[in-house]
């Protein structure tokens, strides 16, 4: 279990550090907002909370939220259960629908901007919250060095 922590951790660790690198949020005009909560740790009230938390911080930026035909923002919430501890995964992603550059334009899916945090907790359903505010500040942020004019 300890061997799987530890990976776990690396691989979540090293992923991140590459989040806003290739990634691109310029002349995002709209997007909707989904959660996929892959743990039976957090209610309902938890997943209400963090939406809430992305959708205020989206439309700050001028985004206009839930309309038809946009790119989707997905917060996916993993956890591992270690008593006392938990092993909290958050990840934000933004996925939409692009044109390739390849012979004859092939239409696909594509992740046009994803930051992850990982975090060890005792104090999961507040942790949760502080976790995904760091990967919505970093959204910010970067949204607003894209747009920069």
């Amino acid at each position: 279990m300890t061997k799987f922590i530890v990976f776990f951790t690396f691989l979540f660790l090293y992923t991140s550090l590459y989040a806003s690198g290739p990634f691109t949020l310029t002349n995002l005009e709209c997007a909707n907002i989904s959660l996929k909560n892959k743990t039976q740790i957090f209610n309902e009230q938890d997943e209400e909370n963090i939406i809430e938390l992305l959708t205020e911080a989206v439309q700050e930026t001028k985004i206009k939220v839930n309309q038809e035909d946009c790119p989707s923002f997905r917060i996916t919430l993993r956890a591992i259960d270690a008593k006392p501890n938990y092993y909290l995964h958050v990840k934000l992603d933004l996925r939409e629908d692009v044109i390739t550059d390849r012979k004859d334009n092939i239409r696909t899916f594509a992740l046009t901007y994803s930051a992850s945090d990982f975090t060890q907790s005792q104090e999961i359903h507040s942790d949760v919250l502080d976790s995904v505010q760091r990967l919505v500040d970093d959204l910010v942020k970067h949204f607003n060095d894209d747009n920069e004019k």
